[in-house]
C-alpha cells in the first residue's frame, strides 16, 4: 500500500490529514483488508460527510446570515428564513421548491464532480437584468393576452414557467385575481399622478361616454378621458336598473372623484351618442355636450337607402302538447294579445324597392362563387387572366352598410370575369345590364361617406379635422349631381346641423386662425357665428376652467394702435413680436382669481390684441387647447366595447364587475402606455 507520507515533508514526521474521511476514522484503519465490511460501511459514510460537506458550502452561496446569526436572507429573491444553529434544510427547500435548484438525492452524491469555488463562477446576463413582477406578468396574460384566469392557474406549463422565474405563482383563482386587482390599484395611482401633473399644468380634458350590455345581459358604462398629449381609459362602470340622465351623470362624477378630478373644473367637453336621455345629460352636466358626428352619418345612409319594416312573431306561442301554457302575468295584468305581439315585433330595416332587385342579385351570385369551391375555381382562373393575382368575392353583412359597399366595389372590379363564367355555367339570367348603372350610383354614394367616417374616428381628430372632412364629403357629394347622391347630402346636412355646435366650431377655428371670420364661406352650413358670440362663449369657458389661474393682460391702447401695420416704414416682424411679448408678459408669479366683468373686458383686449399681431395670448392659448381636446366622435368606447366582449364571454361570464373593469383598464394600459 502505498505511502500516506505527504512528498517533501520529513520522514518519521506525523501526516496531517487531507479530507475529513480521514478524521472520521483512525489511519490504521485503513491498512485493513479488502474483504472487511466494517471498512466499507465507513468509507461509504466518509463519501456522504464529504459530499455533504459540499452540498452545505453551495447552499451558503445564495443565502447570507443575518446579525442574530439565526435567519439568512436569499440573495435571488430577498426572503428571510430561519436557520436555527446552522440547519439548512429550510434554505435547501427553498432553493428546489421557489428557484427549482433540486438537490441531490442520496443515491446520487458523487464525490468524483469537483465542486467550483464561489469566485469562479460566471457571471450572467440575468445578474443585470431587473426581475420580472408577478402581478405585472399575470395581468399581462389575462388582460394582454387574454388568457382566463382559471387556465392561468390550472396550467402546469405556466406555472413551470413562472418557478423558472423564481416566481410562485398561486394555486386558485382567486388569489390570481387578487394579484390583477392589486397591480390595477397601482397603475391607477400612476394614471393618478399623471393627470395631476396635467392639472397642474393648466391642461384640461375631454371625455366620451356610452352604455354596453353583455353577453350576461348586465349593462356597463364606459368613460374614455382625452388630454393634449395622451388618451386614457378609465374603465366600466356596472349600470343596476335603468339609467336616466341624473344617474348616469352621478356614476360619471362618482368615476372622476375616483381619479381626482372635477367633472366642472376639469372637463371641457363630453362626448356621446344623440339619443334622448344623452340630450337631457347634456343640459344637466356643466360641460359642453358633443354629439357623436359618425352616428348622424350612420342616420343619414339609413334613410336614403333603407326602408323601416315591421316584422316579428308572437312572443308567447303554444306547442302541440301543451307544454308552454299562454296563461302568464301578462294576462293577469290585462294585457291584451294585441299588446303581446306589437311588443314582440322588432323594427327592421331593408333596402329600397329600387335597390333591392340589384342587390339580391350580386348577393345570390357571390354566394354561388363562396360556398362552392368548384365553381371559385373556375372564376379565379378568370381573375387571374385579367387581374394578375387572385381576388375573393366578398360578401355583405345585412346590418353593416359598409360591408355592401366593399362587397359592391369588389364587384364591381371583377365583373367582367364573373359573367364569363357564369356564361359558361349557364347561369348569364342572375345579372342584368341594368343591375350596374345602379352599383355604380351606390358605390359612388357610399365611398366618400365611408372615407369620412373612417377619418372622423381617427384617434388623432379633432373638431378642426372633422370641418375639413365634411367639406372633402359635400364637394364629392355634390359632384355627382345624382338624385341618389343630392338626397344623401341633404340627410347628411339635416344630421350633422343637430349635433354641430356652432359657436364651439367657431370658436376653435378663431384661435388657430384669426382671418377666419373675414373668410366667406359659400355653403351656409360652414358660416361662424359673430365675434360676440365667440367671445361670450370664450368667457363662459375661461370662467369655468381656468378662474383661478386666469391673468389679465395690461395692454394699452397706444401699443395695440402701434402694433398695426399702417405704412411700410413700420418695423420688422420680429422686432414687433419682441415688443408684444414684452408687454404680454405676466407681472406677478400669484394672480388674483378675477370677476366675470373683468374676465370679459381682458379676453376682448387680448382677442383684438391676437388680431393685430395674429400671436395667441397665454391665456388664449391655455383655450385653444382645451378646445383640442374635444373629439367629434365617441368610437374610442366603441373600440373599449370590442375589449370588453373578449373578457365577457359564454365561458367566462362568471367574472366580477370589478375584474371585468380591471381587465379593461389594463388591456388599454399595456396597448398604448408605452
Amino acid at each position: 500500500m502505498p505511502s500516506l507520507v505527504k512528498k517533501g515533508s520529513k520522514r518519521g514526521s506525523r501526516p496531517q490529514p487531507r479530507s475529513p474521511s480521514e478524521c472520521l476514522f483512525p489511519l490504521s484503519s485503513l491498512h485493513a483488508p479488502a474483504q472487511d465490511t466494517n471498512f466499507k460501511r465507513k468509507w461509504k459514510k466518509a463519501q456522504f460527510a464529504i459530499t455533504m460537506s459540499k452540498e452545505y458550502k453551495k447552499c451558503w452561496e445564495y443565502f447570507r446570515k443575518d446579525k442574530d446569526k439565526e435567519s439568512a436572507c436569499c440573495q435571488i429573491c430577498s426572503k428571510t428564513l430561519q436557520c436555527k444553529a446552522s440547519s439548512t434544510s429550510g434554505l435547501h427547500r427553498h432553493l428546489e421548491y421557489i428557484h427549482g435548484m433540486k438537490r441531490k438525492k442520496k443515491s446520487e452524491l458523487n464525490n468524483d464532480e469537483p465542486m467550483p469555488s464561489p469566485s469562479k463562477r460566471q457571471t450572467t446576463i440575468l445578474h443585470y437584468v431587473k426581475g420580472l413582477d408577478l402581478e405585472e406578468t399575470v395581468s399581462k396574460l389575462a388582460a394582454l393576452d387574454g388568457i382566463s384566469v382559471n387556465t392561468i392557474t390550472k396550467s402546469e406549463f405556466i406555472r413551470e414557467s413562472f418557478t423558472s422565474k423564481g416566481m410562485q405563482l398561486p394555486r386558485s383563482p382567486s388569489s390570481v385575481m387578487t394579484l390583477i386587482l392589486n397591480y390595477y390599484d397601482k397603475v391607477k395611482q400612476l394614471y393618478i399622478q399623471k393627470l395631476n401633473v396635467f392639472k397642474c399644468d393648466n391642461k384640461k380634458l375631454s371625455i366620451s361616454i356610452d352604455e354596453w350590455t353583455s353577453c350576461k345581459n348586465r349593462s356597463y358604462m364606459n368613460v374614455h378621458v382625452y388630454c393634449s398629449e395622451t388618451a386614457m381609459n378609465l374603465g366600466v362602470i356596472r349600470i343596476h336598473g335603468n339609467c336616466p340622465a341624473e344617474k348616469a351623470l352621478s356614476l360619471l362624477q362618482k368615476r372622476l372623484e375616483n381619479f381626482q378630478l372635477k367633472l366642472e373644473s376639469d372637463v371641457v367637453a363630453i362626448t356621446s351618442d344623440g339619443a334622448a336621455a344623452m340630450e337631457k345629460f347634456g343640459k344637466l352636466s356643466p360641460t359642453i355636450q358633443q354629439f357623436c358626428y359618425s352616428h348622424a352619418l350612420h342616420l343619414a345612409v339609413t334613410k336614403v337607402f333603407y326602408v323601416k319594416k315591421l316584422k316579428g312573431e308572437a312572443s308567447v306561442t303554444c306547442s302541440s302538447d301543451g307544454e308552454f301554457n299562454t296563461d302568464s302575468e301578462y294576462e293577469q295584468d290585462g294585457s291584451s294579445d294585441s299588446e303581446l305581439v306589437g311588443v314582440a315585433r322588432a323594427v327592421q330595416y331593408d333596402l329600397r324597392d329600387d335597390l333591392s332587385l340589384a342587390i339580391s342579385s350580386v348577393r345570390r351570385i357571390v354566394k354561388i362563387f363562396k360556398y362552392s369551391p368548384v365553381k371559385n375555381s373556375l372564376l379565379q382562373q378568370e381573375i387571374i387572366r385579367s387581374e394578375k393575382r387572385e381576388l375573393e368575392v366578398i360578401l355583405d353583412c345585412r346590418t353593416r352598410w359598409n360591408t355592401l359597399e366593399r362587397m359592391i366595389e369588389r364587384f364591381l372590379k371583377i365583373v367582367n370575369p364573373i359573367k364569363t363564367v357564369l356564361r359558361e355555367l349557364k347561369l348569364d339570367r342572375l345579372w342584368k345590364e341594368e343591375y350596374y348603372e345602379i352599383l355604380i350610383g351606390m358605390l359612388n354614394c357610399l365611398q366618400p361617406v365611408r372615407l369620412a367616417v373612417e377619418a372622423l374616428s381617427n384617434r388623432e381628430a379633432n373638431i378642426l379635422t372633422s370641418e375639413g372632412i365634411f367639406k372633402f364629403l359635400f364637394s364629392n357629394l355634390e359632384k355627382q349631381n345624382s338624385s341618389m347622391s343630392q338626397m344623401l347630402l341633404k340627410e347628411i346636412k339635416f344630421e350633422l346641423v343637430k349635433r354641430r355646435n356652432r359657436e364651439l366650431v367657431s370658436l376653435t377655428k378663431y384661435l388657430s386662425n384669426v382671418s377666419c371670420l373675414c373668410e366667406m364661406e359659400k355653403d351656409e352650413f360652414f358660416a361662424l357665428s359673430s365675434k360676440n358670440e365667440i367671445a361670450r362663449l370664450a368667457k363662459s369657458l375661461m370662467e369655468r376652467l381656468f378662474k383661478a389661474t386666469f391673468t389679465a393682460e395690461e395692454v394699452p391702447r397706444e401699443q395695440i394702435k402701434d402694433a398695426l401695420p399702417e405704412s411700410s416704414d413700420s418695423k420688422s416682424e420680429s422686432d414687433l413680436k419682441c415688443e408684444l411679448s414684452k408687454a404680454i408678459s405676466i407681472s406677478t408669479s400669484k394672480p388674483s382669481p378675477l370677476h366675470a366683468d373683468k374676465i370679459f373686458a381682458s379676453l376682448r383686449k387680448e382677442m383684438s390684441l391676437y388680431e393685430a399681431t395674429h400671436s395667441l395670448t397665454p391665456n388664449l392659448k391655455m383655450l385653444l387647447d382645451a378646445l383640442i381636446t374635444i373629439r367629434p366622435t365617441s368610437t374610442e368606447k366603441e373600440r373599449n366595447f370590442s375589449t370588453s366582449g373578449i373578457f365577457v364571454t359564454k365561458q367566462t361570464s362568471r367574472l366580477s364587475d370589478r375584474a371585468i373593469n380591471a381587465l379593461c383598464f389594463l388591456k388599454y394600459h399595456f396597448k398604448n402606455d408605452k
